[in-house]
């Protein structure tokens, strides 16, 4: 009776120690794929912050009034200050 006594703790021992060990690569599994999507995702970041910052450039280099009298000339509109009789006021 002994015996089986001590062949049941046993098993219940490499039971309990075969669980936290699945747990454990579970766990270590799981934080590895987080560590990947989280590098992915830095990675698009950083794609998304240099496509930003181009287009920040693109923005500032179009709004430059070199460039707009620029192309002002290249459409031949010429831009004068208005006279008084250009001025239109409305009312409300």
């Amino acid at each position: 009776m002994k015996r089986k006594r001590n062949n049941s703790h046993f098993v219940l021992f490499v039971v309990i120690i075969f669980a936290l060990l699945l747990f454990y690569v579970w766990q270590h599994n799981t934080i590895v794929r987080m560590g990947y999507a989280l590098e992915e995702k830095r990675k698009e970041k950083e794609a998304l912050l240099t496509i930003y910052r181009e287009l920040n450039v693109e923005v500032i280099s179009l709004k430059a009034p070199y460039r707009i009298k620029e192309n002002l000339q290249r459409h031949h509109i010429s831009l004068k200050v208005p006279g008084e009789r250009d001025i239109v006021i409305m009312k409300k």
